[in-house]
């Protein structure tokens, strides 16, 4: 099985149609397929105003040096209810001279039209509320892999960082103790006490069923 998160899952989706036969299963969490920054853009204005929006714009348009530290913590904490904070900052090793050249080629992916190579299940996570990778940019992966391979799940009150925000139901995702979904089935996984609402695309409100632990 192969696990990609957010940038992440750029690089488990091109292994994944540059190498169809090798990974047993993909989990792509909280990633897209297709960079879209206007996306993007619009889903952190929705989770704060146009200020961040803004300021979003420039961070993911390649202009991060215009945006002050304080500017880009009040856009970066709308990223979920648990976002990266100093502990994780410590830890990491960063190199600035890389920074702009991949952003450069981040803003360049799409491989959309390539997902009909993938061969393996796979799960597609996303939490309800992250504005980076949002649940449109999930539903565009999903349909564009081949019929009867993929998953959608929502986390209900999750941001970037599902794990963290709703632990139990991606864990319980993850590890595939759900009920197996039919074809083409949309998973909604629950806040961590564990409901889930499984819906057919296209279909009524009326046609979901709710379960819970």
């Amino acid at each position: 099985m192969v696990f990609g998160h957010s940038l992440g899952g750029f690089v488990a989706l091109a292994y994944a149609v540059r190498h169809p036969g090798h990974p047993g299963a993909l989990v792509l969490q909280s990633t897209h397929a297709r960079f879209d920054l206007q996306r993007i853009v619009e889903g952190f204005r929705r989770a704060g105003g146009d200020e961040v929006a803004a300021t979003a714009e420039r961070v993911y348009g390649g202009d991060r040096r215009s945006v002050t530290d304080e500017q880009w913590a009040r856009c970066w904490r709308l990223a979920g209810p648990w976002v990266t904070g100093e502990p994780e900052r410590a830890r990491t090793v960063l190199h600035r001279e890389l920074n702009a050249p991949g952003l450069a080629l981040m803003r360049g992916f799409d491989v959309v039209g390539q997902l009909g190579r993938v061969a393996c299940p796979t799960l597609v996570g996303v939490g309800s509320l992250d504005p980076i990778t949002p649940v449109a940019a999930a539903r565009e992966l999903a349909a564009a892999l081949p019929d009867g391979t993929a998953r959608l799940a929502v986390f209900e009150g999750a941001g970037h960082f599902t794990w963290k925000d709703a632990p139990t139901a991606t864990g319980r995702c993850c590890s595939g103790s759900w009920p197996a979904p039919a074809a083409s089935q949309v998973v909604w996984a629950g806040p961590p006490a564990g409901t889930w609402r499984a819906c057919w695309p296209r279909s009524p409100a009326s046609a979901c069923r709710r379960r819970r632990d």
